[in-house]
């Protein structure tokens, strides 16, 4: 519970302590007074609110924690116990056990999101919906995954069709890098075949094939040295010499002949086919022919990447198909159990609502099966009517201000999970039985939690164990905790005029909403 809250800047707000008990605590004061400043410094404490201005700073004591916020150059620092600490944490920590039901937040009951909220804080029904959340989280997973995969799956679908003409004309060209290499060697070539052979022939005639060859003239100078050799015996050196060149000039001979071309027409128009080709592929896939085997390779590992993800998915689709079953059991289980509990629930918010003066009225939770999601199968919708069981409408519809009023107010007596209620003009709109109706509930509430609310009718003013009075005066807003006697004296202005008549007045409203 709230023990305490110290402001020492706020808005109007300054140098302002304010004690909170146990039980009802009632803040009254004039309209404009700063009533709901006080209880928006509360929000700020602990992180509802934004930053309201510079040098801000708010402290309240929340049983047995201190928890501090301050606020310089549009910046907020959080404090716990004097040891630094951020919004979610004190949130987490604190906001969790503090209802704030305003005015202005009234309009929230009628939205059937906050509907689903308010069945859901039956405890029954939490554990339930978290064994269901279970499933669904684990079945979004797997959907999200199977949405996943299918993207790759269209992703390598459509590159594999993409190149697929490419590798189709390259297996049917049916030649690789290193053969294309050799085509083109052999095609460059037979391109200058002719100019080849004619060189080496010319070589060949003047080495051996001529009268005027270089072995002829070898020949030659042999029988002419051979001759001489009769008269001087040493020239037979020379022979041997010559022979031996003879030999080497055979020698250079056979390798030029060699290496004449055979000029196969049909060889080089089939070499010219495959060149032409390649470079009509190179051309038309603007990549050259040794990256298209890099493309091929990937090819085929698309293509066993593709069979892989194919297997996989088939195998996610039996999960989810499992998955979803198991999903909609739970959340058929949530569903009975809701049905169950709005029942009881709507029995127990009508029997409240006759105690605050609604006597024919009547309050229940029609629930209706829709699409899967977070929150289940079930459409919630509070219907109301005022005077007939057989007339329900939505809420949002047919409750005055006054009705919603009450309705939050049996609502929260109902299904109370908190530590603390804080309300702002819970009781507007009503008066005389209602009102001390409502007193009477806020006061049985009381009992089990702590309840700060801002009222401007002395039925719940005078129920209070502890009434904060709100004045303004100036550019200044003054807080205070009222004595018996000046409690009697703020209730005598809230019934119209302060005199005696209404002072007794005022105590035996006290006397009659104490017991």
């Amino acid at each position: 519970m709230i023990k305490s809250i110290k402001i020492e800047s706020y808005l109007l707000l300054k140098s302002q302590y304010v004690e909170f008990s146990e039980g009802l605590n009632v803040i009254t004061g004039e309209s404009g007074a700063g009533k709901s400043m006080l209880m928006d410094a509360i929000k700020f404490g602990i992180g509802l609110l934004p930053s309201s201005s510079d040098n801000a700073c708010v402290e309240l004591e929340i049983n047995d924690d201190i928890v501090r916020r301050e606020t310089k150059l549009g910046k907020s620092r959080f404090y716990i116990n004097g040891i630094a600490s951020n919004q979610k944490t004190v949130l987490e920590a604190f906001g969790q056990n503090i209802l704030f039901q305003a005015q202005s937040s009234q309009s929230k009951i009628f939205k059937k999101y906050h509907q689903l909220e308010i069945l859901d804080k039956d405890r029954d029904i939490q554990n339930k919906k978290k064994e269901f959340l279970e499933y669904f989280d684990m079945l979004k997973q797997k959907e999200d995954l199977l949405k996943e995969l299918l993207l790759q799956k269209e992703s390598l679908e459509k590159d594999i069709e993409k190149n697929q003409e490419l590798i189709s004309a390259l297996e049917e060209l049916g030649i690789d890098k290193e053969t294309y290499h050799n085509i083109k060697q052999k095609a460059e070539e037979l391109k200058y075949a002719e100019k080849i052979n004619m060189f080496l022939q010319s070589a060949l005639g003047a080495l051996e094939y001529s009268d005027q060859s270089a072995m002829s003239k070898i020949n030659y100078s042999i029988s002419q040295i051979n001759q001489a050799s009769y008269y001087k015996e040493d020239l037979s050196k020379a022979i041997e010499k010559l022979n031996a060149l003879k030999e080497q000039l055979l020698d250079i001979v056979s390798f030029i002949t060699s290496h004449k071309l055979n000029i196969d027409i049909d060889l080089i128009d089939k070499l010219n086919e495959t060149i032409f080709n390649v470079q009509s592929l190179e051309r038309k896939y603007r990549m050259s022919f040794e990256n298209m085997f890099d493309m091929r390779k990937a090819y085929k590992e698309n293509l066993d990447k593709l069979k892989v993800l194919k297997d996989n998915i088939e195998h996610l689709f039996k999960e989810i198909e499992y998955l979803r079953k198991e999903t909609l059991e739970k959340a058929s289980e949530l569903s009975n159990l809701r049905k169950s509990k709005a029942k009881e629930i709507s029995i127990a918010i009508n029997n409240v609502l006759k105690l605050l003066n609604l006597k024919e009225a009547h309050f229940d939770i029609d629930i209706k099966q829709k699409e899967l999601s977070k929150s289940g199968i079930d459409d919630i919708s509070f219907m109301f009517s005022s005077y007939s069981k057989e007339h329900l409408k939505e809420l949002s519809e047919v409750a005055s201000w006054g009705e919603t009023s009450r309705i939050v107010l049996a609502i929260s007596s109902v299904l109370g999970d908190y530590e603390t209620y804080i309300y702002d003009e819970i009781d507007a709109g009503t008066s005389g039985e209602a009102s001390i109706s409502i007193a009477k509930l806020l006061k049985n509430i009381s009992k089990n939690a702590q309840i700060i609310c801002i009222s401007h009718t002395p039925a719940l003013a005078a129920a209070s164990s502890n009434h904060i009075f709100v004045k303004k005066e100036s550019d200044n807003v003054f807080i205070k905790s009222l004595t018996k006697d000046e409690k009697i004296e703020e209730l005598s202005r809230l019934m119209g005029i302060v005199n005696e008549d209404t002072k007794k007045g005022a105590i035996k409203l006290i006397e009659q909403l104490s017991s």
